[in-house]
C-alpha cells in the first residue's frame, strides 16, 4: 500500500458513519457549545497520537497496542488489551452495519416509496457479504479502491455541510454559548 492509501484508510477510520450520527447527540445537551467539544476532543485526539507515536519511536517494531502492552507490561496485560480491541472492532462494525442499513433502507424508502424492502437486519446481512465480497479480492484491489472512494464521499458530504451550514448561520442561535454550563462541553468531548 502506498502513502495515499494508508492515509485515506486513517481517514476513513476517523471519518467514520459516527461522525454524522454524533454530532446531533453532542449538540442537543451543548448548544453551541458543541464546537469547543469538538475541540477539546480533537485536542485529545491529537495528544493521543502522540503518545502513539512516541510508542512507536522506542519499540521500533511494526505492531499494534498488543505489541507495545505486550513489550511494556507482559503476556496477559497485551493479551487483555488484544481482546479489548478485537470486541471494540467487532461493535462497532455492528453498529456501523446497523446503522448503514437503516440509513439505506430510508434512503431506498425515500427515492421508491412503493416498494416493499427488508428488514433493517437482512439489509445488515447483506451488506455485510457484500463487503466480505470485496475483501476476497485483497486489500490491494478490493478494499484500496473502495477504500478511496468511500473517504472523498464521506469527506465531501462533511465539507457540504459545512459550506451550506455557513449560509444558513443565525446569530440569534448563538447566545447564550453554554445553555446548560460548561459540564456538558467536557462530558460530551470524552
Amino acid at each position: 500500500l502506498t502513502a495515499l492509501d494508508l492515509t485515506l484508510i486513517g481517514v476513513g477510520a476517523s471519518v467514520g458513519a459516527g461522525i454524522f450520527v454524533i454530532t446531533g447527540v453532542v449538540a442537543q445537551p451543548t448548544g453551541p457549545a458543541v464546537c469547543f467539544s469538538f475541540l477539546l476532543a480533537g485536542i485529545s485526539s491529537i495528544f493521543s497520537a502522540l503518545c502513539y507515536a512516541e510508542l512507536s519511536a522506542r519499540i521500533p517494531v511494526s505492531g499494534s497496542v498488543y505489541l507495545y502492552a505486550f513489550v511494556a507490561f507482559g503476556e496477559f496485560v497485551a493479551l487483555l488489551i488484544g481482546l479489548n480491541v478485537l470486541v471494540d472492532y467487532h461493535v462497532g462494525a455492528a453498529l456501523n452495519i446497523a446503522s448503514c442499513a437503516l440509513y439505506l433502507q430510508k434512503t431506498l424508502l425515500l427515492m421508491f416509496p412503493h416498494i416493499e424492502l427488508p428488514s433493517t437486519q437482512v439489509i445488515s446481512i447483506l451488506l455485510v457479504l457484500l463487503l466480505t465480497c470485496i475483501l476476497s479480492f485483497g486489500v490491494e484491489s478490493g478494499l484500496k479502491r473502495v477504500n478511496g472512494l468511500l473517504v472523498f464521499g464521506k469527506v465531501g458530504i462533511v465539507l457540504l455541510v459545512i459550506i451550506v451550514g455557513c449560509t444558513k448561520v443565525d446569530a440569534a442561535n448563538l447566545s447564550p454559548v453554554f445553555p446548560h454550563g460548561v459540564g456538558p462541553v467536557l462530558s460530551m468531548s470524552a
